[in-house]
Order: structure tokens, then sequence, then C-alpha cells
């Protein structure tokens, strides 16, 4: 169900969309030809998915980057692989002696693998949600910041549904599991996470 026309199945290329074998089989090739990247998985989706992420970088000062969080926004882990090519081989190369960049391109991979097979605009998780007519959790309302408030929503068929508990969804437990370390050492100096809107 590819919306490129151009897109040729497990082939990556960051001038398209690519599905989620292909960005992780371009995770894996950067860092087997980068002694300065690092293929790491993080932890696991709610279908038992990898959580992937590409280590790039020797420096001490840490700067997470997370894209696919909402799995209909393609653009998003689309902007994440062009960081990593840009960070090994352009503009942002120059800071990896300083730096190390955690980048985390498909937060959600459960739903942005059913927006390539089922529903191009699926936005949640795969969650089956116990009682519910309704399957899925916006990830993004998941975590323990604003935790039920503004913007959010108790009903599970909303699409901004943030779940039965602060990190109640594997995917937000890894990352936040995977992350803390790098808080509590301090050396965690910025946060970035990719959406798009349109």
């Amino acid at each position: 169900m590819a919306q490129n026309p151009d897109y040729v199945e497990g082939r990556h290329s960051v001038t398209q969309y690519n599905d989620l074998a292909a960005i992780g089989n371009y995770l894996k090739d950067v860092a087997d030809q980068n002694s300065n990247a690092k293929y790491v998985d993080f932890g696991f989706s709610g279908e038992g998915r990898a959580l992937m992420a590409l280590e790039i970088g020797t420096g001490d000062n840490i700067i997470a980057i997370d894209c696919g969080i909402h799995a209909r926004e393609w653009i998003s882990p689309a902007y994440c692989q062009w960081f990593i090519d840009q960070a090994i081989n352009g503009r942002f190369a120059k800071y990896t002696s300083d730096m190390k960049f955690l980048v985390q391109p498909v937060i959600n991979p459960d739903g942005y693998s059913y927006t390539w097979t089922n529903d191009r605009m699926w936005r949640k998780n795969r969650r089956v949600n116990e009682g519910a007519r309704c399957m899925g959790v916006d990830l993004n309302r998941n975590y323990e910041a604003n935790w039920s408030g503004p913007g959010s929503s108790s009903n599970p068929c909303s699409e901004s549904y943030y779940g039965t508990s602060e990190f109640s969804e594997a995917e937000s437990q890894a990352q936040r599991d995977y992350l803390d370390p790098y808080i509590k050492n301090k050396s965690l100096k910025a946060f970035l996470t990719f959406h798009s809107y349109g």
C-alpha cells in the first residue's frame, strides 16, 4: 500500500517513504559501515516489533531525537532518516565528537506498519483496549508529563486517548527506560520529538 508510485519494496532511500523493514535494515547497515554509529534495540512494541535506535557520535552530551510516534505522520520517520544521513555524511557530522545523538526513527512501529497495510490515516498504537470497541492509545499522550490533561481523552475511541495510566504502553515504557540513565546522570541535554501537521 505504498503511497509513492516510485517506491521499490525493500530498497531504502532518504528521498522516499520507507516501510518499517527498510528502515530497520538501513539503521543496521549504517551501524555496520560506520564506527561512529551503533544500532540498538531498546525494547519491543505491544505487537512485539523492535523499538530501534541509532546512536551516533562519541560525545558526552546526549541529544535524543524521536520520530513516528503518530503512525500516519510519515514525514516524521522520513525526517529522522534524513537526520541520520546528515549526522553520518553531512552537515551534522561535525558535532558528533562533542555530542551523541540517540535517533529513534519509529517510536510507534505497530501503528506505522498498520498504515502501510490497512489504514493510511491510523494514528495510535495497536493496543487492544479491553472492554472497548476501539483499539489504540495515543502514545504522545501516554507519558508522565501532563498525562490525562488538556488535549487528551479518556475515551478509548478518541484519537487522543491517553491510556489506562502513565506509561501504560510498551512503547512509552521502553523509551522511558532507554533514556532514564542519561536523565539521571544529567548528560541528556535536549529531547526533540518530530511531528507533522496537515
